[in-house]
């Protein structure tokens, strides 16, 4: 999956992720394939899921202290783009047109 990630083929990151059987990860496994998760929506652009993705990675409970503090501040940074995204929003629709 991080291979297919590096060259750009989400579709197939995602999907490589798709064949885990989460619940049977170890919470190590699983905060690892969240991230991936996370890396995969990030990269298109989907903010809200990536933020899920996110949120299940620390949840799950395998990241180091220094993973943890990286992910919230993965975080910060998605709900930034979301805030971003609200306010372009606003502005295509708040637009008066003549």
């Amino acid at each position: 999956a991080i291979a297919d990630i590096n060259a750009g083929r989400y579709a197939k990151a995602r999907a490589a992720i798709g064949e885990l059987d989460l619940q049977r990860l170890t919470p190590f496994e699983r905060s690892k394939a969240e991230q991936v998760l996370y890396t995969v929506a990030y990269s298109e652009e989907k903010f809200l899921e990536a933020r899920e993705h996110v949120q299940r990675s620390i949840a799950a409970g395998g990241l180091s202290r220094q993973e943890s503090f990286n992910a919230r501040l993965a975080l910060v940074h998605v709900d930034v783009m979301l805030r971003l995204g609200d306010t372009v929003s606003e502005g295509v629709t708040n637009r008066r047109v003549e």
